[in-house]
Formats: C-alpha cells, structure tokens, sequence
C-alpha cells in the first residue's frame, strides 16, 4: 500500500502557497499546535454532521466529499487549505470526507485561531480571501444549479406544449387569426384602389382554384422549396414589396414562378402589386388550416366590399381536381389583362 514520505510538519507547511514566505519561528508554532493525520485511500477523514471545528491543510493526496447542494461530488488536492476557515458560519460538515489516496493533513482546532492571529499577521487576510473564493465559488454554484434547474422546466413545458393536442389547436388558431387579419388588412387597400370588378373577380379566381387544388400538389424536398422561395423573394425585392420573406412561401405553395408574377404586376401596378400579392399569400395559408382529420379546407374569404358600400360579391367555389400547375397561373393572369 502506497504512503506519504514523512518529513517534518514544518517543511511539509512550508510548501503550501500560504505559508510559503512565513518566519520559521511562525511556521514552527503553527506546526506545534496542530495534529499531523495521516489516511489511507478510502478512509473516512471527517463524519457527516460531525462540528465544523478544525482547519485543514492538506499536505500531500486529496479530500473527497458530496456537494451541499445540487448533488455530485468535489475533490480537492494537495496544497488547498480547507475545512473551519475563520469567520465562516458553518458549524457542521455536510457530508462523510474520505481521502482519495494516501493522505496527509494538518489540522489545527479554531481554539487557536486568536492566538495564530496574533503570533502570525500575516495570515488572517490569507485565510479571509480563501473564505471569500469559497463563498463566490458556492454561490456561482447555486446559480449555475438554479439555470439547470429553470432551463428543466423550460424543456418540460415545451415538451408538453408540443406534445399536447390543445396546444396545437390554440398555435393553429394564432395562425389562423393572423392570417385572416392580413387578408382583411388586404381587402380593404385593394377596395380603395381603383381597380375595375373585372380584375378583383379574375383575382378572386386564381386565389380560389390554387387554394381548392393545393392539396394534390407535387410534395416538394426541403432543398428545392428553399431554392424557390429565394428566386421569389428576390422577384418581389425587385418590384418594392415590402416584407418578401413573408409572402414568398405562400406563393411557392401555389407553384408561382417570375413569368405568372410578371404578368400580375402589369395589371397590378405600384402599391396594388402589394395588396393583391398580400391577400393571395393570406388566402394560401388560410385555405392550408386543416379542420380534424379531414381533408376540408376553410372557405377562402368573405365577400369583397367596394367604396360607396356597393354590393358584395363572393368568388366561386373551389372543386376538387388535380394540383394547378404554372400554366393555369399563366391562363388566369392573362385573363387579367
């Protein structure tokens, strides 16, 4: 079984950074008045609840003990200063110590600590700063504990709202509102446009028949939407629309491409390109909400009202066919025009 090699206490204190620069008269004392322990690997040095009574300088080997808080362990080695540190108010140790290999200690009872102050100045503001970097060290602990703790229960709430079937309904329903707001929003700048019935009627046709056949649409890969969804947003950058990011993905979904989107902004010119751009991206994701299991689709929008509180009128209804494909957008844009 490996040991310590004994030398006198008073060399082996001589090696520790805080006693390092002492006279030999203090170091002597020092040596004299405490107890020179030694522990194999594995034996208990201090008992759990035992009093918080004695500094201990570890001379060669290693302490072992469980944290006071947030479980684990912390191990500290030769040349730490531990234990009773003065003006520190603790009065048990936590937890059983053992030694992590063959270990020796320097162990002085707080009886002394007056008397080690007056023969030996010098360190009391040593032993201070050690109760200081315990303290900050303990406390960075516990916050670091109580940030593991709160991110815990963050994940288990995220969890549970994605897990959980009425979450998903409420989420669904935010997104619904909004995109109904927007198609309001849109409904409204386009009647104070002086657009003829004509060009909001053909409108209300290609919003219709893209929405009622999205759902036999080709699935496309991440890769080639996102390739679609930049060639779009760059083409609505060009035309001034404001907030492209928004629309394009939308637009994609209903196999829009620069050729269709030409053709709409030559009848929608200015500001109206926007607004009838905007309420055909609203429409898209408005008809893309799901009622249950089924495969129904909400009814795209309600009836388009003209300044002067003229007639409303409804689009048509959406059938059931195949997914449009770019030429239907070209047909129905050059119905437009």
């Amino acid at each position: 079984m490996a040991t310590v090699a004994v030398t006198p206490l008073i060399e082996a204190l001589r090696g520790i950074p805080e006693f390092a620069d002492l006279k030999e008269d203090q170091l002597q004392w020092f040596a004299s008045n405490s107890e020179d322990l030694h522990f194999a690997t594995g034996d208990l040095v201090v008992e759990s609840g035992a009093p918080a009574d004695r500094l201990i300088v570890i001379l060669a080997g290693g302490l072992q003990g469980a944290r006071r808080t947030g479980g684990g362990m912390y191990i500290v080695g030769a040349g730490t200063i531990t234990g009773m540190l003065p003006f520190s108010r603790m009065t048990v140790f936590p937890s059983n110590i053992r030694a992590t290999a063959p270990t020796r200690l320097a162990a002085m009872h707080k009886d002394r600590f007056e008397e080690m102050f007056r023969r030996i100045p010098d360190i009391q503001p040593r032993l201070v700063g050690l109760l200081t970097d315990r303290v900050r060290e303990a406390t960075r602990a516990d916050q670091q504990l109580e940030k593991l703790a709160a991110l815990g229960k963050l994940s288990a709430g995220l969890a549970h709202e994605l897990n959980n079937p009425a979450s998903a309904v409420r989420r669904s329903a935010a997104g619904l509102r909004e995109a109904l707001a927007t198609l309001r929003d849109a409904n409204f700048a386009l009647c104070r446009e002086d657009l003829t019935d004509e060009v909001l009627e053909h409108l209300a046709e290609i919003e219709n028949d893209v929405a009622a056949r999205m759902s036999g649409s080709p699935v496309m890969d991440a890769l080639e939407r996102s390739d679609r969804e930049d060639r779009i947003t760059a083409w609505l950058e060009k035309h001034g629309v404001e907030k492209p990011w928004e629309l394009a993905p939308a637009l994609v979904e209903a196999e829009a491409d620069d050729d269709c989107l030409d053709k709409l902004s030559a009848r929608f010119p200015g500001k109206t390109l926007q607004f009838a751009l905007r309420r055909m991206s609203a429409t898209i994701e408005v008809a893309n909400f799901r009622i249950g299991q089924s495969d129904q689709r909400i009814h795209l929008h309600g009836p388009v009202r003209r300044e002067g509180n003229r007639p409303a009128r409804r689009s048509g209804e959406h059938a059931d066919h195949a997914a449009p494909r770019s030429e239907e957008w070209h047909q129905r844009a050059e119905r437009i025009r």
